[in-house]
């Protein structure tokens, strides 16, 4: 990332490095888990919240990224080390732990202090993005460069809000969230307009009203 003049591929490497540290990819099924038995208004004020804190906690570390660096004396690969090993602890615990509902650290916890930890962080800004994002606060070369990364940021970031406001008319059913009811072998297909396959425990999605969307997570 190390750039003095704005190139297409550097737009496009800052874009996908982005997309993948604070995109909603990660933190999709655990919001839903998480906010299942909310009603809609409580979905949108932990969603709001998440996002908020999100967008507060990476605009710092694209500002102050550099200086905190300095400050604490570490260096960018270490940097890299320590987000790479936090990221492999997260995918190993989602893909062998219990659902995010059942775990101990979440069941019985306020939703909006979830919001914070893990919903914010680490999961929608997770260790690729924090380590993305004080890379370019310390290798930005110019003030052209930095805006372009800060408006790549932003673009993400809306990103963002189009897919969890779409994920507050999501219904998450099944073992967080009530009875999975299967799909029927005679259902035509197309009255399915999307099938969620994830790996792990059942769940279904209902977009409002009835077909009920089986997946797996």
């Amino acid at each position: 990332m190390d750039q003095t003049s704005i190139t297409a591929a550097s737009a496009i490497d800052t874009f996908l490095i982005l997309l993948i540290g604070i995109g909603p990819k990660l933190a999709l099924v655990p919001f839903l888990t998480i906010t299942a038995s909310l009603d809609p208004a409580a979905r949108q004020q932990v969603q709001r919240k998440m996002l908020t804190i999100a967008a507060t906690v990476a605009l710092i570390l694209m500002v102050l990224g550099e200086l905190l660096r300095t400050l604490l004396h570490f260096s960018i690969g270490s940097l890299s080390i320590a987000g790479g090993v936090i990221l492999l602890v997260l995918a190993v615990g989602m893909a062998l732990g219990p659902p995010a509902s059942t775990s101990p650290h979440i069941a019985g916890k306020d939703p909006m202090q979830l919001a914070h930890y893990p919903l914010a962080v680490p999961y929608l800004l997770n260790p690729v993005g924090i380590v993305s994002l004080v890379t370019i606060s310390a290798e930005a070369k110019s003030l052209s460069v930095f805006a372009m990364e800060l408006g790549i940021l932003a673009i993400i970031l809306l990103i963002d809000a189009v897919v969890f406001h779409w994920a507050n008319r999501v219904r998450l059913t099944g073992p967080a969230g009530g009875t999975c009811h299967p799909r029927q072998p005679e259902t035509p297909e197309a009255t399915l307009p999307a099938v969620a396959v994830f790996g792990g425990a059942d769940f279904c999605f209902a977009l409002g009203k009835p077909p009920v969307l089986v997946g797996r997570y």
